[in-house]
């Protein structure tokens, strides 16, 4: 009976720890534009349009509950949107919902910035 609880309790966390992880990007491309956001709204941040080889172009809503972060290291650091560039390769998750219009369009649950822009030619 002892063993029994303990596998039980063992699979029962092992389905709530795999359910933490995320689940990989929606989209990963490069940003070729940074928007601000156009009104007082609490709850936005801006929109980014982001180009992929699998569809020409994104927006992103992003929001202040998105979770934006730099790739550096083994550990990604939070970063701000205002931190967020042109020419920057990017991954993101969305939060479900994306719209089939062009440009396609959803809301932004998390943003990973996995490689810097690069600068101009001199």
């Amino acid at each position: 009976m002892r063993v029994l609880a303990l596998s039980l309790a063992s699979l029962t966390l092992l389905c709530l720890l795999s359910g933490c992880q995320s689940r990989g990007p929606d989209v990963s491309g490069r940003i070729f534009t940074v928007i601000p956001p156009n009104d007082n709204r609490d709850y936005a941040q801006g929109s980014l349009l982001i180009g992929t080889k699998r569809y020409p172009e994104y927006r992103m809503s992003v929001r202040k509950t998105t979770l934006i972060r730099q790739s550096s290291g083994i550990f990604p650091h939070p970063i701000r949107f205002s931190d967020l560039r042109v020419g920057q390769t990017v991954q993101v998750e969305t939060t479900g919902t994306l719209l089939e219009s062009f440009p396609a369009q959803a809301i932004a649950a998390r943003i990973l910035v996995v490689q810097n822009a690069t600068p101009a030619p001199r």
